[in-house]
């Protein structure tokens, strides 16, 4: 995990500066494409066909897959380093929202940021 100060900005997240473009990655491209497309049939089977059910573990899926390095590096930080750090921070408010029966809003919320995160490292 890198940690400090470089190329202008600070942070305690994982990944790299180079010259490799986010269009050079098509695996990467695919898995993100592969979890919006979940996050829209979820909400697609939820607005309007009414599918509840099907609908709620889509975004449970969605949010599984494209949350699980952001808790585990989250709750990681927090175990070794006893710190809050934003990956916690975004897991906690994803599994605060399916708490109060908004899955919608907790899987689009760990698929955003994992959006934000994977653009910072080719930034």
């Amino acid at each position: 995990m890198t940690q400090g100060t470089h190329q202008g900005h600070n942070h305690d997240h994982d990944h790299t500066h180079g010259d490799v473009s986010f269009w050079d990655n098509p695996q990467r491209l695919a898995i993100l494409a592969a979890q919006g497309l979940l996050f829209l049939v979820a909400l697609g089977l939820e607005r309007w066909l009414g599918n509840q059910p099907l609908a709620l573990a889509l975004y449970a899926a969605t949010a599984l897959w494209a949350g699980y390095k952001l808790a585990w590096s989250g709750a990681k930080t927090l175990v070794e380093r006893r710190i809050l750090n934003i990956n916690f921070l975004i897991t906690i408010a994803s599994v605060g929202s399916f708490l109060i029966g908004h899955w919608e809003e907790g899987a689009a919320v760990v698929y955003l940021f994992t959006i934000a995160e994977t653009l910072e490292e080719y930034a």
